[in-house]
């Protein structure tokens, strides 16, 4: 059961039900595959006197691990104190810059999972209400296609955390033609924030699928170049060696548009233009 304010609930429906059409429209109707889920929790007010926390539910290819970062006042006792507090808690130090850290906590199964959304709640955005854990680091899961997503998805709507966004990614690798050995990969990342409009943001990468660090033909980079900002969509290419003698080893395209429902419209364009293309 939900026991937060009502409006907090709508927000965490209104992303369910964003995150249901992302599936219903490029998951279920076009094969993308699912690659990643993300919640993240900001706090509404951030002095810069005082240290403050995000919370993060992340679930994605690399394996499913709950991140809270520390902003703010990282120099003064209490933002050392909270930086200790979470490694004794089982949180490893991921990312370390000026103004904030990063820890992280693999969480390997369902148990762990639903254990630690809840110490999110308890967390908040201080740490100041919570009886910290001590607790050993746990090892990386691995890489691997995560399962259950509907399971893990259900566990973050029912946390009682005041999410503030979420984010949905899914892929799908383009089936290639005899004699294509470029790979077309069309993604798409949905965003739905608690205070705001959703958005999707689709991207097309092309590379060189049997040496990856193999440079794409100049006339083929022009030419999908050409094709896919014809459609909207900014080009970026991924270059490698001097100046002189640059040449792309990949390139990457990407288009924002409002709703699942476009995103879907974009992805049967996609698939009609992009397969095949590249034949040799």
């Amino acid at each position: 059961m939900w026991h937060g304010p009502l409006d907090v609930q709508l927000k965490r429906d209104g992303m369910r039900a964003f995150v249901a059409k992302m599936f219903e429209h490029l998951a279920q109707k076009n094969r993308l595959q699912v690659t990643s889920f993300v919640v993240d929790a900001f706090p509404r007010r951030a002095f810069a006197a005082a240290p403050y926390l995000d919370r993060s539910f992340r679930y994605e290819l690399d394996g499913c691990a709950s991140l809270v970062t520390v902003r703010g006042a990282r120099e003064t006792p209490r933002g050392a104190e909270l930086c200790e507090r979470l490694k004794r808690a089982g949180y490893e130090l991921w990312v370390d810059t000026a103004d904030h850290a990063i820890f992280r906590r693999w969480l390997t199964d369902a148990r762990r999972r639903t254990s630690e959304l809840e110490f999110l709640r308890q967390l908040g955005s201080t740490g100041r209400h919570l009886v910290w854990p001590t607790r050993t680091v746990a090892a990386s899961p691995g890489r691997h296609r995560p399962r259950g997503w509907t399971k893990a998805l259900q566990d973050v709507y029912e946390a009682a955390v005041p999410w503030t966004e979420c984010t949905v990614g899914l892929s799908r690798e383009l089936s290639r033609a005899q004699g294509v050995r470029f790979a077309i990969v069309v993604s798409a990342l949905g965003t739905c924030p608690r205070v705001g409009k959703p958005w999707v943001d689709m991207f097309v990468d092309i590379f060189d699928k049997s040496d990856p660090k193999r440079s794409l033909p100049s006339t083929l980079a022009a030419k999908a170049s050409m094709l896919l900002q014809s459609s909207g969509y900014q080009s970026r290419r991924v270059y490698r060696g001097s100046r002189r003698e640059q040449r792309a080893l990949a390139i990457r395209v990407n288009k924002r548009v409002a709703t699942p429902g476009l995103a879907e419209r974009e992805c049967v364009k996609l698939m009609s233009e992009l397969t095949g293309f590249g034949r040799e």
